[in-house]
């Protein structure tokens, strides 16, 4: 039993159904009926002009709103520029889904326009590829890579699609479950979506184990990764920090999930300081990676790594305490045992607390002086190094835009701006992560402007990354998009 449809009706209304109505890309001969039916049912498309920034703009989507992105490129030339920006995404657990054109089966392997096997070359930069060739099978790849971009940890999954399946006269589809009417695809499957699917917990004993652990400490602090983004644990973590006066530290894109002007939370120079005291460290969603210097945080520290899968748990790191666990879910848990086991008399870190916030007063007081300092030995008129500019800008962002979302994207710049920001949105400082790329912050700053439409978007470029990626200015013009670009040209690469 079968139904004649159009394949490319198939494709779209499984995307509508995982709630993926904005996608990135650059059409192609190969992509076109994909895209023509994406508009014809209401969804938005924003049109590139390089297929990374389409990738970009993906990943940054997805952190800005905790959702899932979508970006597409056509066959040959346009999936291999894309593959940098999707490399990114893997390294950063960014869910992106990315839909690769691919030419007719029967020239698959018989060297036709534009070759590529691109499932081989995304393979190392996504959870898994696989080349669509059966129409019947489009919600079940559909469905399975919204699942899997999402399950923890996120990252991206790429779609090969061949184009005899999408063009050319409608297709007979297998139909068991009645799924098809008058031809076209019934939205609702009736499953639930990505974002209602259950999360993990450790057990109670293991909760109360860790809030002791905690106590215990003389010092602690808690540490939140790009674990903390999915779903977004900012109030969680403000209410146990809260409960329990233990500072915190976020990291990636659970930046600004609890604004970072707040008293507990530990950034900049202060934080150097701030480790260096602790004892007892907390992490959660963390993945420890360069950035992290692989958790060699100092002699004698102790670690309690909580993560949703085991792979992240780190093993060069001598951990009191393993568990498994949603960083939002865990945290959730951790304050109900707080407030049942201890009441009104919750043995707080206040003393610490203090310490902390003297630390960071102390490293402001420092940090600012510094600038003033250098800014007095310029010798040019109007000349300003990068310390002094980096002050300018995030005073700037602080105190005028305290809503923004800053993109960084200058080798140079970006380290004197980063740790001096005080994010107040979930995801509001985004960067390329351990890629360490250039070119990024367009690309970025248009899916950030997507993702949160009307609020303030500054991308903070370097003249090489304005040079990779600058074309894309235009599809911001074009869209309409709201972006400010601050350039800082130091006049050589990696200056």
């Amino acid at each position: 039993m079968g139904s004649p449809v159009w394949s490319p009706q198939i494709i779209v209304r499984a995307l509508m159904e995982e709630g993926l109505n904005v996608n990135f890309g650059i059409t192609g001969g190969h992509m076109n009926a994909i895209d023509d039916y994406y508009r014809i049912y209401g969804n938005r498309m924003y049109h590139m002009r390089h297929e990374q920034a389409a990738a970009y703009a993906a990943e940054a989507y997805s952190k800005v709103t905790g959702k899932i992105g979508l970006c597409q490129a056509t066959v040959g030339p346009g999936t291999c520029n894309m593959i940098s920006a999707v490399n990114q995404a893997y390294y950063s657990n960014s869910p992106i889904i990315a839909i690769l054109g691919q030419t007719l089966r029967s020239d698959y392997d018989r060297f036709a326009f534009q070759p590529v096997k691109g499932g081989k070359m995304y393979e190392a930069c996504t959870k898994w590829t696989h080349f669509i060739d059966d129409v019947n099978t489009f919600c079940w790849y559909i469905r399975k890579a919204a699942r899997d971009a999402i399950a923890y940890p996120p990252a991206p999954i790429a779609l090969e699609i061949a184009l005899d399946i999408i063009e050319f006269a409608p297709n007979t589809i297998v139909d068991p479950m009645n799924q098809l009417a008058f031809g076209n695809y019934v939205l609702d499957m009736r499953a639930p979506k990505v974002d209602e699917l259950p999360l993990p917990t450790p057990s109670d004993e293991e909760c109360e184990r860790i809030v002791e652990w905690l106590f215990e400490a003389e010092r602690p602090i808690i540490v939140i990764g790009h674990g903390g983004r999915w779903p977004d644990c900012g109030p969680e973590l403000k209410e146990f920090a809260e409960l329990t006066d233990i500072p915190f530290h976020q990291r990636r894109a659970c930046r600004g999930s609890v604004p970072e002007d707040h008293p507990l939370h530990i950034a900049g120079p202060a934080r150097g300081r701030a480790f260096r005291f602790a004892d007892r460290f907390l992490t959660m969603g963390l993945r420890f990676d360069v950035l992290e210097q692989w958790g060699a945080w100092g002699p004698g520290k102790r670690f309690v790594q909580v993560s949703q899968s085991p792979t992240e748990i780190w093993p060069e790191i001598v951990t009191d305490i393993e568990a498994i666990g949603n960083v939002k879910a865990t945290l959730k848990k951790m304050s109900n045992v707080v407030r049942n086991k201890y009441g009104a008399n919750v043995p707080k870190k206040t003393a610490w607390r203090e310490e902390v916030i003297a630390m960071k007063e102390r490293a402001e007081k420092l940090r600012r002086e510094r600038a003033e300092d250098l800014q007095a030995k310029m010798t040019l008129p109007g000349q300003l190094g990068a310390v002094p500019l980096g002050h300018i800008i995030a005073d700037f962002v602080n105190e005028e835009i305290p809503d923004a979302t800053t993109i960084l994207d200058s080798f140079t710049l970006s380290s004197w701006v980063s740790d001096l920001i005080k994010s107040r949105v979930t995801g509001g400082v985004l960067d390329a992560g351990i890629q360490g790329g250039v070119g990024h912050g367009v690309g970025m700053g248009i899916g950030a402007q997507v993702g949160r439409p009307g609020k303030p978007i500054l991308s903070i470029m370097g003249d090489a990354g304005m040079g990779n990626g600058g074309m894309d200015i235009e599809t911001a013009y074009r869209e309409d998009l709201p972006i400010v670009f601050v350039v800082y040209n130091n006049g050589c690469w990696l200056g």
